[in-house]
This record gives C-alpha cells, structure tokens and sequence, in this order.
C-alpha cells in the first residue's frame, strides 16, 4: 500500500507547475551566478573562485536555509490536501492505512522538495563552460562537493523540513499558520544557537543549529583563503553529530506525528477568525429610502468603525500574536542581558536600544504586512461571500483604505509595544535618561513611514493578481528586485535617488537635525505616491464575480467620474508636480560622465605618466582660517601653504589635487594656471621661472561649502549644527596613487593594468623612503589653526590653543603645533564639557557631550597611564597639551583617530560603552592608550611609504596599549584581548582576497596583521625576551628616526632593533614571528595524575605538536622545529578568568611530533594547558587545555 500512495503522489507532483518552477529558478539563479555578474555568492574567499567546492557546498546550504518556506510548500500541501478539498470524510472511508497513507504522502512530498535542489549544480555545472568568462576565476567540478552538498546538507534539511512542515500541517488546517509557525520556529532556533555562540557554547550552537550553518561556520571558522578556493567541509566533527542528531529527530518527529494522527474529522481548535476574518456585516448599515443621512459623516463613520473593528481583529489574530511574541522573544537578550565582555556592549542609550529594536522589528513588521494584505484583500472571495459584501451600500474606497490604516496601525502597535519594552530595559538597567521623543520619531515616524509605504505597495499587489498566493510570490520578487536594484543603481539615477531615502543616524549631538529637510520631503513624496496607489486600489478593489484585471479595469474607467474623477486629477497632479520640483530642487542628481570609476581611471590616464615620478614642491608650513556656520552647515577655508623645492633640479609643472564636495579657489605665487579640470579635482600649474632647489614659493586656496536646502542623501555626514568635523580639507600636491581605480575587474572594462602594488619591502630603495605613508607632500610641518564658530560652541583643532577671543557674536581660537609633525588637519565644533588635569607637566583634557561623563574618567586614566608609559620606557612627549574629543557617530566603524596631541573619540566608541560591571573589558581605557601611543609611533616615527609601514604604527601601538593595559589591569585583561586578537586574525586569514604577507611585509589594508597577529606577536616576543629589552629597541628606534625626514623607517629597522635586544637562540623565533607565516597544532592526546605523596602530585602529559608554515596564498606545508613552550596547570576558573590560579609554569622544551612532559605540583590542578596563554598561534586552542584524569 505505501507503495502505491507514494507512486500515486509522485506522479501528481510530477505534473505540478511549481516543481518546475522551482527547478528553473534555482538552475537560472545558479547560472547567473556563475556566468554573470547580476548574482554573486562571496563565500569567504571574497568570490574569487567562483565554482569552488565550498561555494558549492555553501549554496546547498544557503538555499536549503533560506528557502525554508519554499520547499515546505509540498509537505504542506501534502498534508492538507485532504481537508483544504473536503476530501477527509472520503479518504476516512476507505481501506487504506494510516501509516501508509501518511508516509507515502510525506516520501513523495519530500522527494520531490529535493528534486528543485538538483538546478544548484546544474546551474553551477553549466554556467562554468561558458565561453565568456574568465579563466582564472573557475576551477575543475569538484564531484565530492557536489555529493556532499546533496547528500550531507541539502537531504537531512529537507528532511528537518518536510518532517516539522508535514506534522503541524496534520494538526493545524490553516496554512498561513504552518508558515507562521515554521517562520517563527526558524528565527527561534537562529537566535538560541546565536546567543549560545556569543556565549562560548560552540557544541550546543552547532547542534541547536537544524541546517547546520554553525557546524559548517565552526570547521571551516580558521580556513585560509587556499583552502576555501580547494578544499570542502568533511562529514566530521560538529557536523557529523549535527546531522545525526537532526536526523534522528526529524525521524521521532514524523513517528510521533503519525502515530497520534486519526483517520477521523478534526475540529480546529485554532480559531478560524484571522486578521479581520469576519465579515463586518453591521458596520455597514442598511440604505433606507425615507431616511436622507449625509454622506460625509456617514461615509466618515463606516471608515472609522471599520478600522476600528479591523484593527481589533488583527491584534487579536493569531498572527499579529504570533509576530508580536517573536518580536519580544528576541529583543529580550540584548534589551535585558548585560555580560561582560570585550567592550562590545553599550550602556542602554535610547540611539541604542531603538536601533536594536529597529533591526529586530523589520522583518516581522514585513512577514505581517506581506501575510496579512493578501488575506484582507482576498478575504471575502476565500470566504466565497464575496457576492453578498459587494451589494452591500459602501464606497469602493471603504474596504481598501480602511483595512490598509487598520494593518498600519497593528505594526504601530507592534512598535509601540517594543519601544514600551526598550524602556522597560532602560529603567531595569539603572538608565533614566529615556528621551521618548527618539522613539516616536524613529520607530513611529521613520520605521512606520516605511511599513505603511510597503503596505500600500503590497496592497497594491495583491490587488493585481487574482488569488494572495500569487500576490505574496509577487511581492517577494518585487521586494528582491528592488533590494537588488537599490544597491547597484542607488547612485545613477535622480530617480533612484528620490525613491531610496538615507537612514536618518541619530545622535545625542545633533538629534535628527541634518536629516530632518530631507525626511519631510521624502515623507511628502512617499505618502503622495501612497494617495496615488489608494486611489488605483479603490479604482481596482474586486466588487462582484469579475475578477479578472481587465475587466476590473473597465470597471475603473466607469468609477472615475464625478468627484473620483476631481480627487484623482488632483492626486495625481499634485504627485506628479512635486515629483518635477523634487528631481530638480534634490541636490543628490546623477552625472553619467563623472561616476566615481570613471573619475579615478581618467585621473590616472591624464596624470601618472605625467607626474608620478615627477619631482614636485614640498609642504613646509601650514597656515589655516577656519570659519564654521554649524546651523547653516557650512564651512569657509582660507589656507596658506609653503611649498619648497626639496629636489636637486628645478621644478616648473605642479600638479594640485583638490579635496572633494567643496568650492574651491587657487592661486600660486609665480605661477599660471595650465589645466583645471573640476570633474577630477586636479589643476595644472606652471612655475615661471622654475622653482630652484632650496627656494620656496606661497599658495593660497580659499575653499568653501554651503550645504543645500534640500538632501535626501547627505554629502557630508560630518557637517551637522552640533559635533561639526572637517579632516582632509586643504590641497595636496603631486599625483596622488591612492586615487586610482582600485578594483581589478573596473580596470580591466577601461583597459587599465592591474592595480599598481604598494612598493615591496626594501631598505636600500631611497625613492620608495622618501615618501612617508601618511602624505606623499610633505615631510615634518609647521601648522596654525584659527578657526571660528557660533557663540555656544567650542572649536578644537590640532595644537596648543595661544588664545580665545569672541568677536561679532562668534567665538574665535588660535592653535599652534609645534615642533613640527606630520600634515594632519582636521577642526571640530561642538557644545562640549572638559575635565582638565595635569600629568607630569602635560596638560590633559578629555571633552565630551554634557550627557556623556559615565567613561570620562576611564579614559582620562588611560590618558594619563598611556603618557606616563610612553614618556618613561620611549621618550619624550612632543607637546605640552594632550586632548581626547568626542565627536557624533557619524559612522559607527569608526572607533577613534589620532592628530597631533588630539584624540577624537567617536560617541559610540567608548562615551557609551558599558564597563559598569566587574569583570568588564577597560574598552574606553585601551583605545586611549592606543590613540595616545601614535603620538610616539605614528608622529615620531613613521614608516616610509612601501610594505611594513603599519607595523611601525599600529602593530607598536596596539602592543604599548596591551603594555599600559597590563600596568594597570594585570595580565589577565591583556589575555582577553590575545584571545580576542587570535580569533580575529585566523578568521581574517580566510578573508584574504590578495596574499597574506608576513609581519613585515603588512599592507595598510590588513588589518587583521598589523592589529591582531601584531599583538600576538608582540606579546610573545616580550614573553620570550622581557618587556625592558623591546622598549630599549623602541628607545633606539626612536633616537634614529625622530622628528626627522627622510629616508623614513622601514619595518626592517625595528626588526634589527629587536635582534640586537633578543639571545641569540630566539633569533630563529624571532625571524619566524616577522618574516614566515607560522602556526603551531599542540594538542594534549592526554594526561593523567598519579598522587606521590600527601601534598606530591605527579602529572604525565602527552603532547602531539605541529608547526605549519604557509605561504602567501594559504597552502601549509609541516617543518620539523624544537622550541621551548609554555607548560602550565591551574585551579578552576572564576570571576572572568580563563584560569584559576598557576599551581605549575614552566617553559619544557618540545618538539614535532609525541612529547613526553612529567611535572609535579602541590595539588590536583582542573585544568593543564600547553601553552596556556596562547603566545603561539594555533588554530585550534580548544585541544591545548584538558581536564587531567587521576590514576588511583
């Protein structure tokens, strides 16, 4: 009998039109990403490889995961065929068996959910022999990956699937709830294994994880970028006990399921009543002839009793509940949870917790709009009382309009309720300072505006397509069209721009102000554009059996007349002049000849061959007035440079580059203008009678902006009424590399060469010395500053302040920098507090926001510590004033930046980072002691401009900010930040797109070397040889290179400095650390306690260690090595530490290969770890500590 009904029904789902539609669709998505670039999936290797046997894997899992809903539409469907065709009392009757019928049905449904997923390698297979594409970024079918992404992934998810989708789909007979259900259960499932992630409980993630996304991530978490280019995740491991464990409980389920299911009628225990199911008959009351009721308040009353009773229906349906319980499921770890960790969580600020409350709204607010439009909208035809409702006295507008405000206000309910909830955190937390207006104008003003514009658009949908499940794939292909469509064309059409709004960044400096022009304009067009869709939803809203679009159409063009036809023409009128005064007021418009590309290639055509070894004038001194209008968002420069000829020969052409976004006005003494090309920010001028070596000449440049009334997208986020930065802002001279195209596929459609590398490391090349990495114009400069602002502002800008004055209403301040340093401009205006204090003469100021003094004292302590360190283990300190400044979160990836003698901090950098708790990571402290070392290495010592440089500046920086953290801290909150780094840098190996290179070699892009493996290795080095004898080699390095020009350091001088400093048998780690790429794999296969004496422990360790050194492209090959390692046996952990206290330390030297290590201690330690601290890199850290066994 299974045999026959799974016969039966493969045959009937062999005929479906959907099956095949899903087939073509995966196979056409497949290819386009393959020979295309209209879809790309980036695995980790950043797309390089583009048929690579983990892409192949990854998008079997990719698909199977997020295409959940898709593939449970068979089993669903399955399932419910019988009572959706009252088919039950028929099928009840007969002799066939209940678990035949039931399983044949659910082998059948899920085979053929299966069956789309072979268009994955199809469309791989075939869209890699494309004859247009490129070579070098494909690689032979790898069979096992094809095998293993079918069998290991996609089968035992589908199975997940089909089984959870088949059994609730027997209980349940609705199938919007089985989506809703399996929505929620798949988001639940997600953030359970997410938070037991972010907690360190990797095994339980991983087997909470059904589609075994975790499992993967975790094997896969340390690859390289050649092993994510060659290689394929294995059945091992987490994943092994993954689909096993899902397997066995997709099996349990589908038994459980079957066995409790009875061949008899149910009766739902789930209401049928849904989103405003029920018909409102008296809302609409009966025409009586010798009655005469206006119209307006008639008509004005049925709109609002019938919101009103729409509304109720959907907050008390079980969808909005549904929704409304995830919603609140899953704000309820980062509202109400506070762990301390390493400085990632902020203090519950209201910016805070509505941007947390933002991103965990949209997707239910969208799931409710999408589901509940194509069931109000459809709702009497699935009723089948269509008929009755459609002669019933109302206006075609009335059901539309009214049922659209009712969902708009059950997702301002939904919003309502999780703002409600982030106060309730707030004032758990010990945070009073709610600012309600925060959260009505970003959740009920911009988060709404949003919701109601995509019901109105879904709305709108589901009017044209004749059933709501064609409306919601509608949608869905809609919605992904346009996301896709946003992020490639958001900036080439006027149009675009128009449609697709900035998200306003809210900021306790300025609120919404800068953004507030363009949200009303963008409110104003979105909600014309939303009349426009009402009226043609009234026009097309389905009255009567005529349901298709054509003849709702003609019906149309009898509905508009009268005052319809007045309120139309209007509308649309009104809509449609606004739209031409938006489009030519807007200043955000589309330049087809001056993309961003374009401009970089033709910059570099017109002037590298011209004047990219052409010797140019150099910056000598600076000289800056600097108006600010915050309010008005404008700026006025006036700079004046000294320009020297540094070269043996005359100079007579130069070439200026102007910084973008401002007007700008040059002149040069002694010299005429030959080219000026505005679209490049370039200008050509020629020195007549040539500049002579040693002579010097003066230019002026007086640069201005003046943001306009009206920005939909800002052009400069930082130019805001409170917190205004300007960094950047005067000329530079000579042709500038950074400037040129960078990405090789653009280069390659404009026939520009390979991107030009940055000069490879080599210490004897004076011309690659001569320049330093921060500025190709200058060397060591004099700068002076007078900036002014409005009356309730402070200025700040690099430099000791000579004076303040206030002048015509506007406060005025004069800085000076000396000695001289590098070119760093940069100005900020602010209504700011200051704590003042002195360390060892220097005056220190931390300023910052009235309302954010909770970190001022850590970072005023890290201010201090970090100068004390610096000053005493380098030298001395430049200035007599050191200044952290917070400035707005314009861009939440920006931590903090170092000028000269001023630090600005970022508001969500550290101002509002949590460090209440015990325990907490000193965020705010280390990044200050970071900033504060780049006054010694960065504006002391600065790499020269080739290969290594960042090793000079951030490496050094982040091992003086571990240092001064050690000081003050002890070694276990240094040891969080290890643990922190060597994660971060294996994960950034795997995102490597171009080469990994050694220490020494580090580009200025990499910054998982120059911050994270730089910490390592500087951690271990100090471990090796002593925190003394590296700063004497800093101390010399300093002494060679400070305050003085070029030939600037390269990342080899630092090296022999440490060589000197290092015993000669750490010469060869020492080599390894900088110059290889080296990782270890010690493992302890085991260890066991044998008790000597009362008080006399002995512990035997077997240890198997590995050394791996890999090349450039991540390939490893195993060299034999013998090195002293760290051996060590510890208490129980406790208070935030790794490790209880050392019973046993001791460095045991080891080898490849089995080692034997006996040792004794006083007690029976909980944990022994070889290297316990991870001075080594090993990728797998885990198999390094183990719980001793004792032998009795």
């Amino acid at each position: 009998m299974f045999k026959a009904v799974f016969l039966f029904e493969l045959r009937f789902w062999l005929r479906s039109r959907l099956l095949y539609s899903l087939l073509l669709t995966t196979t056409a998505i497949m290819f386009l990403s393959m020979a295309t670039e209209i879809i790309r999936f980036r695995a980790a290797d950043g797309g390089q490889i583009r048929n690579s046997p983990y892409t192949i894997q990854f998008c079997y899992q990719f698909i199977t995961s997020f295409g959940f809903l898709i593939f449970a539409s068979f089993p669903i469907a399955a399932a419910s065929r019988d009572h959706t065709y009252q088919m039950s009392e028929i099928i009840f009757t007969t002799s066939v068996s209940r678990l035949s019928w039931l399983l044949g049905r659910f082998a059948a449904a899920g085979f053929t959910a299966l069956i789309p997923l072979g268009g994955i390698s199809i469309g791989i297979m075939s869209g890699s022999i494309m004859p247009w594409n490129d070579p070098s970024q494909f690689v032979a079918i790898s069979w096992p990956a094809h095998l293993l992404g079918l069998t290991a992934i996609a089968v035992p998810n589908v199975l997940f699937i089909a089984t959870i989708a088949f059994v609730i789909s027997l209980r349940v007979p609705k199938d919007v709830f089985v989506y809703i259900t399996l929505a929620t259960l798949w988001f639940s499932i997600d953030l359970g294994s997410d938070l037991l992630r972010h907690r360190d409980h990797t095994f339980l993630a991983a087997m909470l994880d059904p589609f075994g996304s975790v499992a993967v991530s975790h094997q896969t978490r340390y690859w390289t970028a050649a092993e994510y280019r060659a290689d394929y995740f294995t059945l091992t491991g987490y994943l092994l006990w993954n689909r096993l464990f899902w397997s066995l409980f997709s099996a349990v389920i589908l038994t459980l399921g079957c066995r409790r299911f009875r061949f008899t009628l149910r009766s739902s225990r789930l209401s049928t009543t849904t989103v405003g199911s029920s018909p409102a008959y008296d809302l609409i009351p009966a025409a009586r002839a010798d009655t005469a009721v206006p119209v307006f308040p008639s008509r004005t009353r049925q709109f609002l009793k019938l919101t009103a009773f729409e509304f109720r229906s959907a907050v008390c349906g079980p969808l909005f509940i549904i929704l409304s319980g995830f919603v609140l499921q899953t704000l309820a770890f980062p509202l109400f949870q506070h762990e301390p960790g390493y400085g990632q969580q902020s203090l519950p600020v209201t910016s805070a917790i509505v941007t947390v409350i933002g991103d965990r709204c949209r997707f239910p607010a969208l799931t409710f709009i999408i589901v509940a439009a194509g069931m109000l909208v459809h709702r009497e035809r699935d009723c089948r009382i269509h008929e009755i409702i459609s002669t019933l006295p109302h206006p075609d507008w009335l059901f539309g309009c009214g049922r659209l405000l009712a969902m708009t206000l059950a997702v301002a309910a939904m919003l309502t309720t999780a703002a409600i909830m982030g106060v309730a955190s707030q004032l758990v937390r010990g945070f009073t300072q709610l600012q309600p207006e925060v959260y009505i104008v970003s959740l009920l003003g911009v988060e709404l505006l949003q919701c109601f514009v995509l019901a109105v658009l879904i709305f709108t949908i589901q009017i044209f397509t004749p059933g709501k499940v064609h409306g919601y794939l509608l949608a869905f292909s809609i919605q992904m069209i346009s996301t896709y469509i946003s992020e490639r064309l958001a900036n080439r059409s006027g149009v675009i721009s128009i449609l697709h709004q900035q998200y306003p960044i809210y900021s306790d400096f300025y609120g919404f102000a800068p953004y507030a022009s363009g949200m009303i304009a963008f409110s104003t067009w979105s909600l014309l554009l939303c009349a426009v869709l009402c009226l043609l939803i009234s026009l097309l809203w389905q009255r009567g059996n005529d349901t298709g679009l054509l003849a709702r159409l003609r019906e149309a063009r009898h509905r508009l007349r009268g005052r319809t036809a007045v309120a139309a023409a209007v509308t649309c009128g009104t809509t449609l002049i606004y739209g031409v005064w938006l489009h030519t007021t807007v200043s955000n418009y589309w330049d087809p000849h001056n993309l961003p590309a374009d401009t970089a290639a033709n910059y570099e055509t017109r002037f590298r061959t011209r004047f990219e070894n052409s010797p140019q004038p150099r910056i000598t001194d600076l000289r800056y007035e600097v108006d600010l209008y915050p309010q008005q968002r404008s700026v006025r420069i006036r700079s004046s440079q000294t320009l020297q000829n540094k070269d043996t020969a005359p100079q007579a052409d130069i070439l200026v580059n102007l910084p973008a976004g401002l007007q700008h006005s040059v002149r040069i003494e002694q010299a005429n203008l030959l080219l000026d090309l505005p679209a490049l920010r370039a200008q050509v001028w020629r020195i007549e009678p040539p500049l002579l070596p040693g002579d010097s000449i003066r230019m002026d440049c007086t640069s201005s902006y003046e943001a306009p009334a009206l920005e939909l997208q800002l052009e400069f986020r930082n130019l805001v009424q409170n917190g205004l930065t300007l960094t950047d802002f005067s000329p530079d001279i000579g042709y500038q590399p950074d400037r040129e195209l960078q990405d090789g596929q653009e280069r390659g459609k404009r026939g520009l060469p390979e991107p030009r590398p940055l000069p490879s490391l080599n210490p004897k090349s004076l011309t690659d010395r001569k320049n330093h990495r921060s500025s190709a114009d200058s060397d060591l400069v004099t700068m002076e500053t007078v900036v002014s602002t409005e009356s309730d502002q402070v200025a700040i800008a690099p430099g000791r302040l000579l004076r303040s004055w206030k002048q015509q209403n506007r406060q005025y301040f004069h800085y000076r920098l000396d000695p001289p340093t590098l070119k760093a401009p940069m100005v900020l205006s602010a209504r700011l507090k200051v704590a003042r204090d002195v360390c060892d003469g220097i005056t220190t100021e931390v300023w910052y926001h009235p309302e954010h003094e909770w970190n001022v004292p850590s970072m005023m302590h890290g201010l201090h510590s970090a100068l004390r360190y610096g000053i005493q283990n380098f030298g001395p300190y430049q200035f007599d004033f050191a200044r952290v400044v917070e400035f707005p979160r314009y861009y939440d990836w920006l931590a903090a930046v170092a000028f000269p003698g001023t630090m600005p901090y970022s508001e969500s950098g550290g101002f509002i980072t949590d460090i209440r708790s015990p325990g907490a990571f000193e965020k705010a402290f280390f990044i200050v002691a970071h900033e504060v070392a780049h006054q010694w290495w960065a504006y002391q010592v600065i790499g020269a401009d080739m290969e290594g440089s960042k090793l000079l500046s951030e490496t050094l920086a982040e091992y003086t900010a571990m240092m001064v953290m050690e000081r003050e801290f002890g070694p276990e909150m240094v040891r969080r930040h290890l643990a922190v780094a060597l994660q971060s840098y294996l994960a950034g190996r795997g995102r490597e797109t171009r080469a990994e290179h050694p220490l020494s070699r580090v580009r200025p892009d990499q910054n998982y070397l120059s911050y994270y493996k730089g910490s390592l290795v500087m951690y271990h080095l100090r471990h090796l040889i002593g925190e003394e004898k590296i700063n004497v080699a800093l101390r010399r390095l300093l002494k060679k290179f400070a305050g003085k020009g070029p030939p600037y350091p390269v990342s080899t001088d630092l090296i022999d400095e440490l060589k000197a400093e290092t015993p000669a048998e750490y010469h060869a780690i020492l080599d390894d650390l900088f110059n290889h790429i080296i990782l270890f794999s010690n493992k302890i296969t085991s260890c066991s306690i044998r008790q000597l004496a009362p008080g006399r422990q002995q512990i035997t360790l077997q240890i198997e260690c590995r050394k791996l050194e890999s090349d450039e492209k991540g390939t490893e090959r195993e060299v034999p090595f013998e090195q002293a390692i760290e051996i060590g046996a510890f208490t129980a952990a406790g208070d935030h530490r790794k490790y209880g206290e050392a019973l046993y330390r001791k460095m045991h030297q080891l080898k490849s290969g089995t080692n034997t290590v006996v040792f004794e201690t006083a007690e029976i330690p909980d944990n022994v770890a070889v290297d316990p601290f991870f001075m080594l890199i090993d990728r797998n850290i885990a198999d390094n500590v183990i719980t001793p066994s004792v032998d009795r």
